[in-house]
This record gives C-alpha cells, structure tokens and sequence, in this order.
C-alpha cells in the first residue's frame, strides 16, 4: 500500500529534498496505523517541512519545486480526480463543468507558495513557504484582451471569502531573510479544510 501511495503521489520522482527511505517510511507509517486518506491529503497539503509536521509529508510540494502550476494541476489530479491542465488556458470545449475559473481558484491557493532556503549552521534545509495570497488574474486563449479575476475557490465550489486585514498586518511572522513567512489567514489550510471536510463532491478526500 506504501509503493502504491508512493507511485500515486509523486510518480517516481526523483528525490530532490526529502530522501527516499524517510518518505517510505512516512507512507509505512501512515498506513500501518490505518491513516485515513482525507487525514494523510491533509498532512501533504499543509506540511511547510518543519520536524513536527512529519516534515517528509512536505515532499509532496517541495519535490515538486514548490512550482503553483505544477502543484496545482497534480492537487487536482490526485485530490479532486480532475485533470485540469487544459483549464489552465480555457474552459474545457467538450465537458462543461471543466471550467478555467476552476483551475485558477485551485491556482489561487499556491501561487503565492514556493521552495525556502534556510541555512541552518553549516547545512541549508528547504522549506515551503507561504505567504499572503491575491487573486489569480486569467484569460482564455480563445478570447484575448478579457481578463478575469478570481480568489480561492476549490474546484466545483464557490470562492473563499476570506478575513480582511490592514495591509502591513497579513501575518504573524512576516516574510524576512532565512525566515519563513506564516500569513494569518492559510490558504493551504483552507483547502485542505475544504477538500477533506466531505462538503465537496469533486474530492476524493472527502
């Protein structure tokens, strides 16, 4: 069930960041203790790579490089059961519930993620970092010049409304040299909220 896991969810990947053995390990883990599926997607899409998280749960994003679009299609893929690359530049032209704007709020909850650096001692440990999100700007391909708008939206749901805060006063620590940042108000979490919490019908982790 690990291998299975482990192929699902990075597709042999090289190890980047977090080492094979420590991954597995992870996986083993997690399914001897029963894990149930929507608490392991939890983990994975939460983690920032500290010790406690367990940090071989962040390989998810940071063997990915962190990269929003890359995260974005394959949360869609493993968690929603959608492949959503072609959303990324229009709405699907045979299936009517593949929409751009779906692709674009899941986009919205990682754009403002990507891979931190931090030296520690004589050693530099990645991260992912998370800061203060806005909304995703799109077009389609098929009509130029119109552009849209969109905050965080799971895929099939409707958009986050999320807390206000004076600008300046977005987190609780702010983005600094070798720090990372922690926004008051996670989008990650929210998703992760969101996608787990049996409210959305696309989510295979529901």
């Amino acid at each position: 069930m690990a291998e299975f896991l482990d192929v699902t969810l990075m597709e042999r990947r090289a190890n980047t960041n977090i080492p094979q053995d420590e991954w597995m390990a992870y996986l083993v883990q997690s399914t001897r203790a029963n894990k149930p599926w929507h608490q392991l997607v939890r983990e994975l899409m939460t983690a920032d790579g500290t010790d406690d998280d367990p940090r071989a749960a962040v390989r998810f994003l940071i063997d990915r490089g962190s990269e929003p679009n890359m995260v974005t299609r394959d949360v869609g893929r493993v968690v929603f059961g959608r492949d959503m690359q072609c959303a990324q530049c229009h709405d699907h032209p045979l299936i009517d519930d593949y929409l751009q704007v779906d692709y674009h709020g899941l986009f919205a909850f990682f754009a403002a993620g990507s891979e931190l650096k931090i030296k520690e001692g004589d050693k530099e440990r990645v991260y992912y970092a998370e800061r203060a999100g806005n909304d995703a700007q799109f077009e389609s391909v098929f009509v130029k010049g119109i552009r849209h708008l969109t905050g965080p939206r799971a895929i099939g749901d409707v958009e986050v409304v999320e807390p206000f805060f004076v600008p300046g006063d977005e987190y609780d620590t702010p983005p600094a040299d070798n720090t990372r940042p922690a926004p008051k108000f996670s989008r990650r979490a929210k998703l992760a909220e969101l996608a787990t919490s049996g409210t959305n019908r696309a989510s295979a982790a529901s």
